[in-house]
C-alpha cells in the first residue's frame, strides 16, 4: 500500500525528469490515492471541478485537477500518511524481530530505501 501510495504522489508531485511521469494518472482517470483524498476533502465547487475533469487527456484538465489537489494541500497530508506510515512499520519490525526471524536491521534497510524515493 505504501509503495503504491507513493508512486500516486511522484506521479503528480514528483519531478517528471526524474520519475519520467506527468500526470498520467490523472488523465488516465486512475483511482488513485490522490484521487480518494481529494474526493474526501473537497468542497463542493472543488469536487465539480474533479468530477469534470478527472480522466480526460488535456492538458487544462490535468491542470485544474492538479490545482485542486493544491489547494487541498495533499502535498501535506501525504507527508503525514508516509510519516504515520514508517512509523506503524517500524513498530511492526521492532515487534516482530527475534531469535528465528529474519534481523530486524534487515527490514528497516528495505524500508529506508523506499522512504522518501524520489522515482
Amino acid at each position: 500500500m505504501a509503495c503504491l501510495t507513493l508512486d500516486d504522489f511522484l506521479d503528480v508531485f514528483g519531478d517528471p525528469a526524474v520519475t519520467g511521469k506527468v500526470s498520467s494518472d490523472i488523465a488516465e482517470g486512475k483511482c488513485s490515492w490522490l484521487a480518494a483524498e481529494a474526493i474526501q476533502r473537497a468542497s463542493a465547487s472543488q469536487l465539480r471541478i474533479l468530477e469534470e475533469n478527472y480522466g480526460l487527456p488535456d492538458a487544462t484538465a490535468v491542470a485544474a485537477v492538479k490545482e485542486v489537489f493544491v489547494e487541498l494541500d495533499l502535498s501535506a497530508v501525504y507527508a503525514d500518511f508516509e510519516t504515520t506510515i514508517r512509523t506503524e512499520i517500524l513498530d511492526l519490525i521492532a515487534r516482530s524481530s527475534s531469535p528465528g526471524n529474519l534481523p530486524g536491521d534487515f527490514f528497516r534497510s528495505v524500508l529506508d530505501l523506499l522512504h522518501r524515493r524520489s522515482k
